[in-house]
């Protein structure tokens, strides 16, 4: 994990357009790049780069407010996917979550398949919007 840093914007809007973007085409019609860019940018204080062999293959924006670690996002790269990569920043995060005794909340698209990867590290449905099923884990 690396934190990100200003110059990092393109990257990291680049590897969530190709991580993420088909799947909200999918599920909500279309792709806000303008949008994206800036909610990316917004959140780089709260973003760290995953990196392999120093070569960023995803990453992971995380805040921390008084009650929680909120998963703002998480992206790898689908040549880096069901390699464990995204396990084990998840895992880190419980760990992060359980030192703070916070619990941890993130959404995911009803249409993404993550939602098994979360549901298998003990995040519970918690409820849901039109698009998303948001979960949570007590950390």
């Amino acid at each position: 994990l690396c934190p990100a840093q200003q110059h990092d914007a393109d990257l990291i809007y680049r590897i969530k357009h190709e991580a993420y973007a088909a799947y909200a085409i999918q599920s909500r019609g279309s792709w806000d790049e303008d949008f994206q860019r800036r909610y990316t940018s917004e959140n780089l204080p709260n973003t760290q780069l995953l990196l392999i062999d120093e070569k960023p293959v995803g990453w992971i924006a995380v805040r921390i407010d008084s009650h929680a670690l909120d998963v703002l996002d998480i992206h790898i790269l689908p040549s880096h996917q069901r390699q464990g990569i995204g396990t084990s920043v998840l895992r880190r995060v419980l760990q992060d979550a359980s030192v703070l005794r916070k619990r941890i909340k993130l959404s995911v698209l009803k249409i993404n398949p993550s939602r098994s990867l979360y549901e298998r590290l003990g995040f519970c449905v918690t409820g849901q919007t039109e698009s998303h099923w948001l979960m949570e884990h007590e950390g």
